[in-house]
């Protein structure tokens, strides 16, 4: 029993977890057609979309920003900033992917911290994103096709405000209106050539032609009749081709069509290719926009040359009823008194009964179901009435379709004036019935049209009548409808609105929208005006050729706000209320304008609060927001009146200057900004310091270039942040100069790493006891393109840029790993290598992982590998990250030295706070054995100390005997330098340990020495 229950337990969860895999399945298939509808998949950039994602940027202030359509195996990107991609694979760790199924906004303000994107590679690695906010992109049945997001690589635990919330949700609508716009174009375009292909198909000719009657499309049955080629195109003048007798009827009835925009019927004589004529019955319509303005006009061409023969061959046979046949009669009867059918001409020929067959009541049968029993019972009621009369209902042609037709009959009676037999017509109305069928639905279609419009729609005829208006009309204006009703005139609405207040004079004169006489047609195509409640109305006017014109009405006030909100979202931070760097452009771009002087001077100054990051992420970032108000508050509190200040983002700030005398100004007003952010910030009772430097460049003393001005502005800035910070620094050619050497070192150090020219060099350490060779140290070296090997001092500014110097770590790395690999193929016993680490990459929260990754792919034990590192990354908001990296090379086994020990800022409490093997006593020490007591007493105090840690000696740069004896003497257990050999390359490295080591050579007279217990703890 219980085995039974299980089986039946598991069975119910397969069916469940079946079901919803189905459902999931088809929710994504439905998903998938969905956007495949809109057909944008692949297409090229639009400037519609680009747009969109260039007000995202700035409304948010995020330097990524994309519309992404999500494929079943890939990200469609139809537009971006900040991505430069159009797509990628669709993974599991797409960030967007979760968006779709939120009902709104997402925003997340710190991916790192949500489960979700803790640990996504693009959020803990390049492209390191830190901040998104994205909302699904919907069609109208609320499937999701996409997302429109904003990303930034700083967290915003503040999210968006309710501003750039809304923002974000108008642009997706946006974006979602004019993919419908898009779809509807395409949807058009198919139309049109489905029309061409259905024209092509058919067996009459088929033609259009413009409102002026040109004929600009002709299907190629007409070419063929008229050229006898139908890939002939040339255009022709078709009443070259109507028979001379027959051309100025033509002409005629054609221009009295186009005149009244009515539909045509003639029929005419046209000429063959082949020379001889042949009778046409030419049908055109008129087709017309939603105002009743034509468009175009559609026709055909029907042969009718031998019916036209047939017809007059029958006409001379049936010459006795000519009298009584209308033009469009298709059956004369003769019928007996009590109505059964005697006789028939023509009954035979369109509906194939034959005479046994219609005589008497079996006519009846050709008529339509629906028709026939109503038909019998009204004639028979009317039967005794003696009148003529007629009769309409639907009639079965021999081909087997019905038609509408309308019987007439008239009595004739005897000398007695009793009722003898009735004679009578059946005639086609078929045609006469659809298109008032049409026209009735036409007309109904228009009704519903004008009556469910958005816009208020006016139309007036040629002397100011209204002619049509519909109710959104009377709404927008706040009109009563009796003002429009009988033979209302436009100038009875002006009248009506100048006595309610509507339309205000201005001194007795009319607003120049509204022209007087009060005439539509003197109105202006378009116009914008405020009605008395504050909403503003758009007004657009087609002038008609006949005189008149339609005017349509729209309410324009939520467009217009949202637009002078977007304006001023442009143009303003959002968190300090200041001028934006947009705004800031635009106002240096008048200042520089030629209308206010070419010679004018003004001064521009960048701001940049000096270790705010560490401030912010002590205090969390609600406080770094408060304190960023502040330090807006302050600096305004500083400048000039007609000063600018401006957020540009982060902690940086902008002060413009419009009218300077000399640079005095600028020092002064800088000297207020530094003196006044001296003062500590207090929050929660407590006092924090900040401090600013500011970078400062005028115009035109410095550049005459906008562009130039702020990049020279900048240089000044990085020049103070560089001299110590909380300063001034007012730019000067010499920066300039220094900041292009800058740029180029970084050059040549992007160089070296895309033409794979960074290398390590290998400096032996030599035991200062018995000489042997217990490792190696990896230095970099890199090759110029022209200069041979360089030394790393010479891209030493690539080791501040942090992206620069972790993919310079990454390829230190690969080629240690590829060295140490040729060594143990080669069987040389190497010893532990030591590799310097950059600070930039401890910012990596899995740098440590990553390395013990890369050692373990590569088969090289982890007690192989020492890391090098600096005090000064001990120092800062990183403290806590490098201390976790160190402790996780400890327990993988690899060493930790601290390098340049005694240099830096380090106190004598990192050497126990932090995971330590080596200190590595640096060469400004030890050049000075024997030239100073001082440097001796500080080397033999840091080894002792050293050594009462349980931390290993290791003395660089060795060169004289001198300090090698000092050094072993004093207990220091390794050593490097040109005394026992230079760097080498990895080549030379097996040959060293082979051969050339001269480490037992030269300890080997200093004599026996104890070795201290210290060591790598």
């Amino acid at each position: 029993m219980r085995e039974r229950d299980e089986a039946t337990r598991r069975s119910d969860h397969q069916d469940r977890y079946d079901a919803q895999h189905d459902a999931r399945r088809h929710d994504e298939a439905v998903r998938l057609q969905a956007l495949r509808n809109y057909r944008i998949l692949d297409s090229p950039r639009e400037p519609a979309f680009d747009d969109l994602v260039e007000l995202a940027v700035k409304a948010t202030g995020c330097p990524v920003a994309l519309i992404n359509f999500l494929d079943g195996d890939r990200e469609f990107f139809k537009a971006e900033i900040g991505l430069d991609a159009r797509e990628r694979p669709l993974t599991p760790d797409c960030i967007c992917l979760p968006t779709l199924h939120e009902p709104d906004l997402l925003v997340i303000p710190d991916l790192s911290a949500d489960p979700r994107y803790a640990g996504n590679p693009k959020v803990v690695a390049a492209p390191g994103y830190r901040f998104y906010a994205g909302i699904a992109l919907r069609n109208a049945e609320g499937v999701p096709v996409g997302t429109f997001c904003t990303l930034d690589f700083a967290a915003r635990p503040q999210g968006l405000t309710p501003d750039q919330a809304g923002m974000l949700r108008i642009l997706a609508r946006m974006v979602m209106d004019r993919a419908e716009q898009r779809r509807a174009l395409l949807a058009a375009r198919e139309r049109e050539t489905r029309f061409r292909l259905m024209a092509e198909a058919m067996p009459q000719m088929v033609w259009c032609a413009d409102p002026e009657g040109r004929i600009v499309y002709s299907n190629q049955r007409c070419r063929a009749f008229i050229h006898g080629d139908p890939d002939d195109r040339r255009r022709i003048d078709w009443l070259d081709f109507v028979h001379p007798e027959d051309r100025k009827r033509a002409a005629e009835a054609w221009d009295e069509a186009l005149a009244q925009g009515a539909a045509l019927e003639i029929a005419y004589r046209f000429r063959h290719h082949g020379g001889d004529y042949r009778w046409m019955l030419a049908r055109a319509l008129p087709v017309r926009d939603a105002t009743g303005r034509i468009e175009h006009w559609f026709g055909t061409s029907t042969d009718i040359h031998e019916t036209r023969a047939a017809q007059a061959e029958l006409a001379m046979s049936e010459a006795r009823y000519r009298a009584l046949i209308e033009a469009s009669a298709l059956v004369v009867w003769r019928a007996a008194a009590d109505g059964g059918i005697v006789d028939s001409t023509g009954w035979e020929e369109i509906t194939g009964q034959s005479r046994e067959e219609y005589k008497g009541d079996g006519w009846l049968t050709a008529l339509h179901p629906d028709d026939r029993e109503r038909f019998t019972m009204r004639a028979r009621a009317r039967l005794p009435n003696d009148r003529p009369r007629a009769s309409h209902y639907r009639l079965r042609f021999s081909d087997g379709s019905y038609r509408w037709v309308c019987t007439r009959a008239v009595p004739l009676f005897d000398d007695d004036g009793a009722l003898r037999e009735w004679i009578g017509t059946v005639t086609d109305v078929h045609d006469a019935r659809e298109a008032e069928r049409k026209l009735t639905e036409q007309g109904e279609t228009l009704r519903i049209t004008l009556e469910n419009m958005d816009q208020g729609l006016l139309m007036v005829d040629h002397e100011g009548r209204i002619r049509v208006y519909n109710q959104r009309f009377l709404e927008l204006l706040d009109l009563p409808e009796a003002i429009v009703q009988g033979e209302a005139h436009f100038d009875d609405l002006t009248r009506y609105q100048v006595a309610t207040g509507e339309v205000v004079l201005d001194a007795g004169n009319w607003p120049e929208w509204l022209p007087y006489p009060h005439e539509v047609r003197g109105a202006p195509p378009v116009y914008e005006r405020q009605r008395p409640n504050g909403s503003v109305v758009e007004v657009r006017s087609v002038h008609l050729a006949g005189g008149g014109a339609v005017r349509t009405y729209t309410d324009v006030t939520e467009t217009r706000r949202v637009e002078r909100e977007m304006l001023r979202m442009a143009r303003q931070d959002a968190l300090t209320g200041l001028p934006n760097r947009f705004a800031l452009q635009e106002r240096l771009g008048q200042l520089r304008a030629p209308g206010n002087g070419e010679r004018m001077r003004f001064g521009l100054m960048l701001v940049d609060i000096d270790n705010f990051k560490d401030l912010n992420d002590t205090l969390g970032h609600a406080a770094g927001d408060e304190i960023l108000c502040a330090i807006g508050d302050r600096i305004r509190s500083v400048i000039p009146e007609d000063a600018l200040a401006a957020r540009l983002g982060g902690d940086e700030f902008a002060v413009l200057l419009p009218q300077i005398e000399n640079m005095v100004d600028l020092e002064r007003v800088a000297t207020r900004i530094v003196t006044r952010m001296r003062h500590p910030f207090r929050i929660a009772d407590r006092d924090f310091p900040c401090r600013a430097s500011v970078g400062i460049a005028a115009f035109p003393d410095h550049g005459d270039d906008i562009d130039e001005l702020v990049k020279l502005a900048d240089i000044a800035l990085y020049a103070a942040k560089h001299a110590g910070r909380d300063q001034y620094t007012v730019y000067t050619p010499a920066l300039g100069e220094a900041a292009q050497k800058r740029v180029h070192t970084l050059r040549h150090a992007r160089t070296a790493l895309t033409q794979n020219a960074i290398v390590p060099f290998y400096q032996p350490k030599i035991d200062l006891v018995d000489g042997s060779v217990p490792g190696f140290e990896a230095l970099l070296r890199w090759r110029h393109p022209e200069g041979g090997l360089r030394s790393p001092m010479e891209i030493a500014e690539a080791f501040s840029d942090p992206e620069l110097s972790v993919a310079i770590g990454e390829r230190m790395l690969d080629r240690l790993i590829d060295d140490m690999r040729s060594w143990d193929a080669a069987g040389i016993a190497t010893g532990t290598v030591a590799l310097n680490i950059a600070n930039a990459e401890f910012l990596n929260p899995r740098f440590a992982d990553s390395v013990i990754a890369v050692l373990d792919a590569a088969g090289i034990a982890p007690h192989r590998l020492e890391v090098e590192v600096t005090e000064n990354v001990f120092l800062g908001h990183g403290a806590q990250a490098v201390s976790r990296a160190l402790r996780r090379f400890r327990e993988a086994g690899i060493q930790v030295s601290l390098d340049d020990f005694g240099t830096g800022y380090a106190s004598l409490t990192h050497l126990d706070q932090f995971p330590l093997n080596w200190i590595k006593l640096d060469r400004s020490f030890v050049c000075r054995v024997g030239k100073s007591t001082r440097a001796e007493a500080i080397l033999e105090g840091t080894i002792k100390l050293a050594h009462s840690l349980g931390l290993g000696v290791v003395a660089e740069g060795i060169e004289t005997e001198t300090e090698l004896a000092f050094l072993a003497a004093s207990g220091c257990q390794l050593g490097q330098g040109y005394l026992f050999a230079r760097p080498m390359a990895a080549s030379r490295v097996p040959h060293f340990i082979r051969e050339s080591n001269p480490g037992p050579e030269l300890v080997a007279p200093l004599g026996p020495r104890r070795k201290t217990a210290a060591g790598p703890a």
